[in-house]
């Protein structure tokens, strides 16, 4: 019976009902089947009723084809109901029930659910086919960090290396799912294995993921061998699979090979889109690779390819990584005027570009422009802007403001305020801000190596200061380099006893420099030994000397 002709088939009830004929459950089954087919789920659910009502009792396929009109109809809770009702009649489901309760949990964002269907049909010794499978594994894809889940079901089947147990479309599920996750390639990998084992042939869609699960996991060379894989096969590798190998080949920073790509994208007669370009550029600006990144941008243009806002923030920053400040601003402003537009990461290029050309006012008015939308890196790079030019008292304004209206700050930023306070010869701030620092992450040593050399700046220095930043900085776990010795014997100033005392402390951790003893002679100068420090002078030659024997035989 057609599904269009379900109100004929709802009279025929009604007439039999009339006639005082006994209506049997196949009669509302055929009239529910129509109801399905039109998606008509309350109809469906009404004839349901009406059979518990009047003591007929509904079938297997009665619930089951009610349910199917609920999924139709996209009520997948209603769904769910009715073959929960289904349980409480004390019917026994079929496969069919299982399949639309697995798909009822997966559209209802229910992975946990979907994948206890699949446990239970496995209890009651029926064996799942493609179709349930493939739902349940799409319920976990949909949810994050639920691939373990669907390689699990994959695995716990008797038979799922065997058709028809498992297909093509439930491994590219499987491997869609794993792409999802960090650090699972092995598992991806795996999972292809798995196929040829079963004779299954891959699919475009499993050669994409598996792709993406390398560059997830950064193992951009067993991508390019999987590619290599790919090409012996029947099936040809279409530009989605090139695009995830060269953003494999960016992610770990082979700039090169993502340029053969590209090459061997347009031998193969594919044309590139914007994912493979903005990928290219990526793999040259983390490479430091500016001038071909630039290159790279022109050749977006001459191909007339649409430009997006990562196309933009790439632009950008690989002009600031040249130097090329004047142009990353007038890209920026291109950028502005521009359908891609601009989001707060490409501002935040255009303020490190600013920072670069020393422009820091230009760098405050871009993360004014951003108002509630500038971030920890907005916020940062602009501090960094500060810093280049010297300028203490925005940068404490910038983290003042930061810490009202940012989460958190982190050492980087505080970093770069408090070497913009050493530059200022603002020492005095500068131990401020590491006891501030505290209330929200830990100095590291970047952060005494600044306050020490903000500390050399004072007219008179005190060891006294030093030596108690030295102390909290192993109450901190940290390890003390050569530029914290230099610092600090350059911070010591005048007072040459606590200056020989640290050359003498360093001497028993690493190897002194020329800057080392430099400093230790300029502080017994400045506190009138002259005597001391021709002696220090000449020892100095002499372990120079014996340095140099040593790393150079």
């Amino acid at each position: 019976m057609l599904g269009t002709l379900w109100p004929e088939a709802l009279g025929l009830i009604s007439e039999i009902q009339a006639a005082k004929l006994r209506v049997r459950v196949v009669n509302y089954n055929s009239v529910i089947s129509n109801f399905a087919a039109g998606a008509l789920w309350t109809e469906a659910l009404f004839l349901v009723a009406q059979l518990s009502q009047k003591s007929i009792g509904g079938s297997c396929i009665t619930f089951n084809t009610a349910a199917n009109a609920c999924g139709r109809a996209q009520h997948w809770h209603f769904a769910q109901v009715v073959l929960a009702t289904l349980v409480d009649s004390g019917l026994r489901s079929s496969l069919s029930s299982f399949n639309t309760q697995t798909q009822a949990h997966s559209k209802g964002m229910q992975w946990q659910h979907a994948v206890f269907s699949l446990e239970e049909l496995t209890h009651k010794a029926m064996l799942a086919e493609p179709q349930t499978l493939n739902t349940a594994i799409g319920a976990c894809g949909s949810a994050c960090g639920a691939w373990e889940a669907a390689v699990s079901i994959l695995g716990s089947q008797p038979c799922a290396l065997c058709a028809p147990y498992a297909d093509v479309f439930t491994y590219s599920a499987c491997l869609s799912c794993v792409s999802t996750g960090h650090s699972t390639w092995v598992h991806a990998v795996s999972l292809l294995q798995d196929m040829c084992a079963a004779s299954i042939r891959w699919n475009v869609v499993c050669q994409g993921a598996a792709i993406t699960s390398m560059e997830r996991g950064q193992q951009w060379h067993v991508a390019l061998q999987l590619l290599r894989g790919f090409d012996a096969g029947s099936l040809q590798v279409n530009q989605i699979v090139l695009n995830a190998a060269v953003t494999a080949c960016a992610q770990g920073a082979q700039w090169r090979r993502s340029l053969d790509l590209l090459v061997e994208l347009e031998g193969r007669k594919l044309r590139k889109d914007m994912v493979t370009c903005n990928a290219a550029v990526a793999a040259c600006a983390r490479c430091r690779q500016w001038q071909r990144a630039l290159k790279l941008l022109e050749e977006v243009s001459e191909e007339r390819l649409q430009r997006n806002a990562m196309t933009n923030t790439l632009a950008v920053a690989a002009c600031s990584g040249a130097s090329l400040w004047e142009e990353a601003m007038v890209l920026l402003r291109s950028s502005q005027a521009s359908t891609a537009g601009v989001d707060p990461v490409t501002f935040t290029a255009g303020i490190d570009a600013s920072a670069q050309g020393e422009q820091w006012e230009r760098a405050l008015g871009l993360r004014e422009a951003l108002g509630s939308a500038a971030n920890v890196l907005s916020h940062g790079a602009a501090v960094s802007a500060c810093e280049g030019g010297g300028r203490w008292w925005p940068a404490l304004a910038l983290l003042a403001h930061m810490q009202y209206s940012v989460a958190q700050v982190n050492a980087v930023i505080y970093n770069a305020a408090i070497s913009t306070c050493e530059k200022a010869q603002q020492w005095r701030r500068s131990l401020l801000l590491v006891e501030q620092m505290r209330n929200s992450c830990l100095p590291d040593l970047v952060t005494y190596n600044a306050v020490l050399a903000a500390l050399a700046q004072r007219k008179a220095p005190k060891a006294t200061s030093v030596l108690s930043l030295l102390r909290q900085l192993h109450a901190d776990a940290l390890q003390c380099n050569l530029i914290t010795w230099n610092a600090a014997i350059t911070a010591c100033g005048g007072q040459w006893p606590a200056a020989l005392e640290l050359l003498k402390s360093l001497g028993r951790a690493l190897l002194p420099n020329v800057i080392t003893y430099a400093e230790a002679v300029r502080s017994l100068t400045l506190g009138g030994q002259p005597q001391i420090s021709w002696l220090l002078v000449a020892a100095t030659t002499r372990a120079l000397q014996d340095i140099e024997s040593v790393v150079i035989p």
